[in-house]
């Protein structure tokens, strides 16, 4: 599954362009959408490689074309981190360098002429190189970090710990030990995304920077969604699925980023 959806979003137009806005514009018309953005899509990560557009069971996802080579140290061409190396790596991960690959995630703009125009000025690698979605293993074999948007037709599972990311409404339900940060789409309809479980010890760390958003003793689905306030959010998190609910689990204050919108 990681490698099959690796491209959570594409340069297109110079312009960053999610998957799921994609996924909207496909299902409308599946024709015309592979042939306005034929040769148009490019990979975010070094802008060389052309993207395609691929169908299975109703869903979509992006491919390089095989004979594409990607640029030099591009974060895509990399093979997917294992479960093992996932976990030990958010485990000790320091704070600040969580907190900028939660901030890259939805602050991310690059364009096609910035990266492919100025690859060589110190500004560029700065701006770019930095800051990866990548660890390197004990091995010393850099490993790509998979990321997932929170706004597909229908949220993906994972056994592995993977950034998940998105603009939504938020609210907190809550319990004596657990908090529940309940998040759903943020349109007139509101649909129900899924629920992230943060348990006491780790909230105690996050009191302060979610103090915005609503919270109650009444775990309802209709009073969290009346209640909710957007956001835009990037945590990471295993993700499973039970009956039609989706659950992820927050270990580490560190591993939530939130912004009020």
């Amino acid at each position: 599954m990681f490698t099959k959806n690796k491209f959570q979003y594409c340069i297109y137009n110079h312009e960053r362009l999610e998957l799921h806005e994609l996924q909207k514009e496909y299902q409308k018309d599946k024709a015309g959408t592979k042939l306005k953005y034929e040769n148009q899509l490019f990979c975010p990560g070094c802008c060389k490689v052309d993207l395609v557009i691929n169908e299975k069971k109703g869903k979509i996802y992006l491919s390089s074309h095989p004979k594409s080579p990607h640029g030099d140290g591009c974060e895509y061409a990399l093979e997917s981190a294992s479960k093992k190396e996932l976990k030990e790596y958010y485990e000790k991960i320091d704070g600040d360098l969580a907190a900028l690959l939660l901030n890259r995630i939805f602050e991310e703009k690059v364009t096609r002429e910035k990266l492919l125009g100025n690859s060589n000025s110190p500004q560029y690698k700065n701006e770019i190189s930095d800051v990866k979605f990548v660890l390197e293993n004990k091995d010393g074999i850099r490993k790509y970090l998979p990321r997932r948007s929170l706004l597909l037709n229908e949220l993906e599972e994972s056994a592995h710990l993977t950034m998940y990311y998105g603009e939504c409404k938020v609210f907190i339900g809550k319990t004596d030990k657990k908090y529940y940060l309940r998040m759903f789409r943020n349109n007139d309809h509101a649909k129900y995304i899924c629920n992230l479980v943060i348990p006491e010890r780790v909230y105690r760390y996050l009191k302060d920077e979610l103090r915005f958003i609503p919270q109650s003793e009444d775990l309802s689905f209709k009073h969290s969604r009346d209640n909710a306030v957007p956001v835009k959010l990037a945590f990471v998190s295993t993700m499973k699925k039970k009956q039609e609910y989706y659950n992820g689990y927050l270990s580490f204050s560190k591993l939530l980023m939130v912004k009020r919108i």
